[in-house]
């Protein structure tokens, strides 16, 4: 899995992908301009297995559990890019999510059954392409995507592998069952959600408002809101060492955020 360092996360550039291009974290414009709800929506796609999408739509159309009818060789082989791309809505819904974060023009070749990048037709008739996304592809694709939405790689759920024996696959099952409990059992503070941060952001930054803030990537956005936090208990504590002395280390400020890197 490629890991997103400190540098890659707050650059608007983001990442270059071998096979697909450059990965970007998104830009609040952008996010605004296909709607909060649809990015969730995306993100929510990003991080479902097959066996979700299938148990799902079982329960909305009243059907039997789809998943539990595939044997375990249909499990292993369909992947949640077959699934993404299997209607043209889908394809678009996928397309515009991916827009997001892949720089250049997305569209959907039937054809080679993926999604091609920056297609250009050349002289002699034949088309040229700067990157492409299909099934061999796609997982890199979502991992990165997933990191620069900071959502930790202990929630990104693992695509079914391939298994020498079944006693291999009900281990992995069972593995996955236990990840994905320990996931639900995990709830996000709302004081870090993407509408909250950019309110305070705006009330109390120095130079950020509401005229230049979607400028910002959400990468850029999380990472200006954690220093302003930095800031403020620097300050405070600057205060209470000037009125009632005690330890206090004036170079804190200058420690980094990120410290796995």
């Amino acid at each position: 899995m490629v890991k997103l360092d400190y540098f890659d996360r707050i650059s608007p550039l983001g990442i270059s992908v071998r096979g697909v291009g450059r990965i970007h974290s998104p830009y609040l414009k952008d996010i605004a301009r296909i709607g909060y709800k649809q990015y969730q929506y995306f993100l929510t796609l990003l991080l479902a297995t097959p066996e979700q999408c299938c148990t799902e739509y079982s329960k909305e159309h009243g059907v039997d559990n789809l998943w539990e009818h595939l044997s375990p060789e249909q499990k292993s082989a369909l992947t949640m890019f077959d699934l993404l791309t299997s209607s043209e809505t889908q394809i678009e819904e996928f397309i515009s999510g991916l827009s997001l974060y892949v720089s250049g023009k997305l569209e959907w070749d039937e054809n080679s059954h993926a999604i091609l990048i920056n297609k250009t037709r050349q002289e002699n008739g034949k088309f040229l392409v700067d990157g492409l996304i299909n099934r061999e592809t796609y997982q890199i694709v979502r991992d990165v995507c997933l990191q620069f939405a900071d959502i930790s790689t202990d929630e990104i759920p693992e695509e079914a592998p391939k298994f020498k024996t079944e006693k291999d696959r009900l281990f992995w099952e069972k593995f996955q069952k236990k990840k994905k409990t320990h996931s639900k059992n995990s709830k996000a503070d709302p004081n870090y959600e993407l509408s909250n941060m950019i309110s305070l952001l705006c009330t109390f930054h120095p130079s950020l408002n509401y005229s230049n803030i979607f400028q910002l990537t959400i990468g850029q956005i999380r990472d200006s809101f954690s220093q302003l936090i930095r800031q403020r208990q620097f300050d405070l504590g600057g205060l209470n060492y000037a009125v009632w002395g005690g330890k206090f280390d004036p170079m804190q400020w200058i420690e980094r955020i990120d410290t796995n890197n």
